[in-house]
């Protein structure tokens, strides 16, 4: 749907102007969107398009913003056949909750395009519903799993939906609790894991804690240890990319199966799972509390490790 707006402050960067119009898309899906021709100036009756994300902005400019439209998506997903091992947790007119099966990606990416969650959405709703959301190819997404993660993941069916739950997130008023299973050897039981993480400069697929990195905090609780591995509770108070994988292992406790973050510990993926949610529904402004159900191939390998030298 096209928008346009009117620019009061001179010299702001259109990637930032536009970030702050449009509800509920990141930066980077921004500076996207402007790169392949989104956004329009209009200055004195004339139209111009801008694909420069640093354009700076002038007090007589208006800007015109069109999303790009929905490309036709090839998927083997379907309303009869959603992915395999994912669970509706709970459903209502605003909001899905699902339990993400490991191996589901959760929307495209480098690398990996094609039967992701967002693919299927786009299936089910069709493309003139996904149109009304502020990321047409990623309908509904408000946060995301990692592809070997398992676990709640909250989908907004509505456009209001979206902006209210990506507001919660952004405030970090959403709770999340994770469990995984890492590298055992604790000093202390309980605590904090803090350090700025940003893309590493060796191998930009992966993240690392960087002094130019975004801020990120992880509380810790362990359950229990055994056979050199420890099963973790993970309090995030951060959604970074990749925190919890990139927290551990730089505190010396790799998550078991995560060969990407140091783990030498073979396991049939990275063990973690998103275990718990608690919200604010978007429309009755209740409390939501939602619990996956810790799956049988972590609770299998936990108790393999108890056979483990």
């Amino acid at each position: 749907m096209k928008k346009t707006f009117e620019v009061t402050l001179s010299d702001e960067r259109l990637d930032r102007f536009l970030k702050d119009k449009i509800d509920g898309v990141s930066r980077v899906r921004v500076q996207r969107y402007i790169e392949e021709g989104c956004a329009r100036v209009i200055r004195s009756g004339v139209i111009d398009v801008v694909r420069k994300v640093n354009y700076r902005l002038q007090p007589e400019d208006r800007i015109e913003f069109e999303p790009p439209q929905v490309k036709p998506i090839q998927t083997r997903f379907s309303k009869e056949k959603p992915p395999e091992g994912l669970k509706i947790l709970l459903e209502d007119k605003q909001i899905l909750v699902i339990d993400k099966p490991a191996g589901l990606v959760t929307h495209p990416a480098a690398g990996h395009h094609g039967d992701t969650l967002s693919d299927w959405l786009q299936a089910i709703w069709g493309a003139e519903r996904c149109k009304d959301f502020p990321d047409p190819e990623r309908p509904g997404i408000v946060h995301r799993l990692d592809k070997g993660t398992t676990g709640v993941l909250i989908i907004a069916k509505t456009a209001s939906a979206h902006a209210a739950l990506v507001s919660q997130f952004e405030h970090r008023e959403v709770s999340k609790t994770y469990v995984a299973i890492a590298l055992g050897g604790f000093s202390e039981k309980q605590g904090m894991i803090e350090g700025p993480i940003g893309r590493s400069f060796q191998d930009p697929r992966r993240m690392a804690i960087q002094a130019e990195g975004r801020p990120a905090e992880t509380r810790f609780r362990v359950k229990e240890e055994r056979s050199g591995m420890a099963w973790v509770e993970l309090f995030p108070a951060t959604g970074r990319t990749h925190q919890l994988r990139v927290h551990l292992s730089a505190y010396g406790h790799p998550i078991a199966g995560d060969a990407n973050y140091g783990s030498r510990v073979a396991a049939p993926r990275p063990m973690l799972h998103a275990w718990k949610v608690v919200f604010t529904h978007p429309k009755t402004g209740g409390k939501v509390e939602v619990v996956a159900k810790v799956p049988k191939d972590f609770k299998d390998f936990w108790k393999e490790c108890e056979t483990r030298e």
